[in-house]
């Protein structure tokens, strides 16, 4: 044994040296002889071990061995070289790409464990290591059963501030509760303690989108049946997300990018801009339809925006749309009508379109 590397409610982790292996490892060793443990303890620790030995996924922490020595309880893991998911949220402001970036990979192993037949029952960014390479790494399975043992206990285990309403409620706890777990732990992660109280404003500007928000929201679902069929449903909706996410960026970069080309061959020609289909500009990415649909999208959200707040909104939005409309005509007018102005004005105003209205679009798409 090396030295001591952290400690549980019933264990104590160290950094030991395995010379049979040639490798560092961690070691969880039980605090007490067998002899002085209760049955359920014991069956706790040992089937951390049980159901980690039977995983193999890059997302999971691995095990080596596990055994007994003088009368004690042990098990041999992988000593992972990092810090935790927590510390890592900690350390400084992330941005929600990062953050959910890191919780994904979280989830494709808790997938991996669900797949296996055993639930970890004590989901939490504590128990989610990030390797020096950066990739989550599931870990502390104390809690971890075969489904099927479950359905014999009743009493509460885990960390009450992630667990589902079923789990405190000393009902039967399955993959679903830790895909609450899960979730609100994402929650956390991107919003941080208080974010349900966060005005509507203040998300668009600075949150998760709005899409990513109803996954969580569905994940977070006091009905377990009212939650996704699986962690495997929940990862494929967040790629999904990502993945339109994605496209939209590269149409928009590339919509701005032939506008820029457009704007700079007008300009080295000296060719005056004609102000055509400016409504068609504008309706693109701000209009009566896509107003209606934003205004229905919040009014139905799961977060139950006040009326007061959507209103205010939409009439940004729409205050936003002529205030850009009034600028671009004048602009487009006066090199028309005299020659004289600055067609960079105008590839300013063509930035400022793709800006918030067109994030404000993203909200329900």
């Amino acid at each position: 044994i090396r030295g001591p590397l952290g400690a549980g409610a019933t264990s104590d982790v160290y950094s030991a040296y395995d010379y049979a292996l040639k490798r560092l490892v961690a070691l969880k060793v039980l605090r007490g002889s067998r002899s002085q443990l209760d049955e359920v303890t014991e069956k706790r620790v040992l089937g951390e071990a049980q159901a980690m030995a039977r995983l193999a996924h890059p997302n999971v922490v691995t095990v080596f061995d596990l055994g007994t020595d003088q009368g004690r309880s042990f098990i041999a893991m992988e000593r992972v070289a990092g810090t935790s998911l927590s510390i890592w949220l900690a350390q400084r402001s992330r941005s929600w790409i990062d953050v959910l970036r890191q919780f994904l990979e979280a989830a494709k192993g808790l997938s991996a464990i669900h797949e296996a037949g055993l639930v970890h029952r004590d989901f939490k960014p504590h128990n989610v290591l990030i390797d020096a390479s950066g990739r989550s790494r599931v870990t502390d399975f104390g809690l971890a059963r075969f489904s099927s043992s479950l359905l014999a206990e009743k009493r509460v285990v885990g960390t009450r501030a992630y667990m589902a309403p079923e789990q405190l409620n000393l009902g039967v706890a399955d993959a679903k509760s830790d895909q609450y777990s899960f979730c609100s732990a994402l929650h956390e992660g991107l919003h941080g303690g208080h974010a349900q109280q966060a005005t509507l404003i203040q998300r668009i500007g600075r949150g998760p989108p709005a899409w990513l928000s109803r996954l969580i929201d569905r994940g977070l679902s006091h009905r377990r049946d009212d939650r996704f069929s699986s962690m495997a449903e929940l990862i494929t909706a967040i790629e999904r997300g990502l993945l339109r996410r994605k496209r939209l960026q590269r149409a928009a970069t590339l919509t701005v990018t032939a506008l820029c080309v457009a704007a700079t061959s007008v300009s080295i020609l000296r060719r005056p801009p004609l102000c055509i289909s400016l409504e068609e500009k504008v309706a693109q990415y701000w209009s009566a339809p896509i107003r209606s649909a934003l205004r229905s999208a919040l009014e139905h959200s799961a977060s139950r925006y006040p009326r007061e707040a959507i209103d205010k909104l939409v009439n940004r939005v729409d205050r936003t749309a002529q205030q850009w409309s009034a600028e671009y005509e004048l602009q487009c007018n006066r090199i028309n009508d005299t020659g004289i102005g600055d067609v960079r004005a105008l590839e300013c105003l063509d930035d400022r379109l793709f800006g918030d209205p067109f994030l404000v679009r993203e909200l329900f798409d």
